[in-house]
């Protein structure tokens, strides 16, 4: 795959969106996810890539719905070779 799975700039705006939405500064929702403001701005900018266990507290932080925050995120048209595996490369 030549491209990343996730949009994480959309991920993160989606994030913003709910933390502005809600009236907090970076530092509040850092804060209360305890994160770092540095890294809680780079998960926004999508320049980090948050574990789901980081973004589920991210979610509940914000009272964001996790598939509101993922929906549309996730690029559908990668094709993945779903052949079963044949023993003979193993061989």
């Amino acid at each position: 795959m030549g491209r990343n799975l996730i949009d994480y700039k959309l991920l993160g705006s989606r994030i913003q969106g709910g933390r502005e939405r809600l009236g907090l500064s970076r530092e509040d929702v850092a804060d209360r996810v305890g994160f770092g403001t540095s890294y809680y701005g780079k998960i926004e900018r999508g320049d980090d890539k948050p574990s789901l266990e980081r973004l589920v507290a991210l979610c509940i932080a914000l009272q964001i719905p996790i598939g509101d925050v993922l929906s549309g995120v996730i690029h559908t048209e990668t094709k993945f070779d779903n052949r079963p595996i044949s023993n003979e490369q193993y061989l």
